[in-house]
């Protein structure tokens, strides 16, 4: 991959290169999305939903976060950040990270929520810099054994 990187707004003709992505990144059913979600975040007009792209044309990584409206205001929820283990170390999770929290906000997002792995401790630390904070214990989220943990960013 290419070392220059470009982060963008997703489009239809990206599902396949995020579809790549989340299979090389991802090894459970329960972790990876379907070509059908991505397609519906991508057209949700409450989503935020980027891709970063290589010199090259290749999707390097993905990111897509939602906005939902309650009485009280708006918070977002990141679904997805993923980055090609090709183009891991570059900084490119953080790059998106950034880029779809700053469109979870433009949107009146002033809470996001995630949930991650318990065990996927370099995207822990990611989310801890971005200033996330641990929610709550989610047993067998991803399935037998596989445990999650919700964090909060307010």
């Amino acid at each position: 991959m290419s070392a220059d990187t470009d982060i963008r707004r997703a489009t239809s003709g990206d599902v396949d290169g995020i579809i790549v992505v989340e299979h090389a990144s991802f090894s459970t059913p329960e972790e990876i999305f379907t070509r059908q979600q991505v397609r519906a975040l991508i057209a949700n007009p409450r989503a935020t939903v980027l891709v970063a792209t290589s010199g090259d044309g290749m999707i390097a990584g993905w990111a897509g976060g939602l906005i939902r409206r309650h009485r009280g205001g708006a918070s977002g929820r990141l679904y997805a950040i993923a980055v090609h283990p090709s183009a891991r170390g570059a900084k490119f999770g953080r790059r998106l990270l950034e880029a779809v929290l700053a469109g979870l906000h433009a949107g009146g997002a002033n809470k996001v929520y995630l949930e991650v792995r318990a065990d996927n401790h370099a995207a822990i630390n990611l989310y801890k810099t971005a200033g996330f904070t641990f929610r709550k214990d989610l047993p067998d989220y991803y399935g037998p054994a596989r445990h999650g943990v919700s964090m909060i960013r307010e």
